[in-house]
């Protein structure tokens, strides 16, 4: 296993680990899974399973801290229910004894929901490290973009948390509050897919979509007059995510509209059926954003 519960305590410094490792180990095995299913892939997985032999430096130092971080909170967190937690004037102890008091129940749910939260930070993190350390065929981790991970995670078109929160604000539509957590963003994708192909394609065409997307997925650059409608197009997928229709068609929109002033730029939309929508098509939902047009 890449964790074995040995140095938990280095990761989660907060919690007085009193207990043996065969409390955790379960948790930590599941935990490991969830990390490997939805990040990081088997061949990874692998990579980091292999001992390292003493003298030889860590190639993968980085990751290896980033995913054993992932799994250790992502552990913590599944098996709080179940461990014997209690206060000591240092804080949180797990242990099997009664030395010490046990912890209140809304200690607990402050502590949860605590977890819950550096989980998900974990998560971004590891995620977003293999992101931009797999940019170019050069690159250390390049392989990971060809895995079902990456193209599932890039499926909602927003290929990152970090992309999904900076499609937050704008002008008038400061409506999505504060920002949320990777596993938000996780479980928002077959929504945002599910938009992206049956909505926003209507507006934009499918063709150009996978297109962008391709060129989003390989890390190309785009072109300048692109990088308006790759931001509008995500705040679309966005406000799909939050089951935000009217936001999402304005949205969808606005990026057509950049497209119609710029047509010679976007050859594959201008030989689409979705450049030739008529505006009456757009329907009558949405005639105050299509008078943009």
């Amino acid at each position: 296993m890449i964790a074995n519960g040995t140095d938990i305590g280095a990761f989660i410094p907060t919690i007085n680990f009193k207990v043996g490792n065969d409390r955790l180990n379960r948790f930590i095995k599941n935990a490991q899974e969830e990390v490997v299913r939805k990040i990081l892939g088997s061949d990874l997985e692998q990579i980091l399973e292999i001992p390292l032999n003493e003298g030889n430096s860590d190639t993968h130092a980085v990751l290896r801290e980033k995913t054993k971080n992932a799994i250790y909170y992502t552990a913590f967190l599944n098996a709080i229910p179940m461990l014997d937690l209690q206060m000591s004037e240092a804080g949180f102890v797990v242990a099997s004894n009664q030395a010490v008091s046990p912890a209140s129940r809304e200690r607990v749910d402050k502590l949860i929901n605590g977890t819950a939260l550096t989980k998900s930070e974990a998560f971004e993190s590891l995620h977003q490290f293999l992101i931009d350390n797999s940019k170019t065929s050069l690159s250390q981790y390049a392989s990971w973009r060809g895995t079902p991970q990456f193209a599932h995670l890039s499926g909602g078109y927003v290929i990152s948390l970090r992309e999904f929160n900076s499609c937050y604000i704008h002008g008038d539509d400061s409506i999505f509050g504060n920002a949320v957590t990777w596993d938000y963003w996780y479980d928002a994708i077959p929504k945002m897919n599910e938009a992206l192909v049956t909505d926003i394609a209507e507006y934009i065409s499918g063709e150009y979509i996978t297109e962008l997307l391709e060129k989003k997925r390989d890390a190309e650059p785009l072109l300048a007059i692109e990088n308006g409608v790759d931001y509008h197009i995500g705040c679309a997928v966005v406000s799909a995510a939050h089951d935000m229709k009217d936001s999402m068609v304005k949205q969808a929109v606005l990026a057509r509209k950049i497209m119609l002033r710029n047509i010679s730029s976007f050859p594959t939309f201008r030989n689409s059926a979705a450049y030739d929508l008529p505006q009456l098509n757009i329907g009558d939902r949405d005639n105050a954003v299509a008078n943009l047009l």
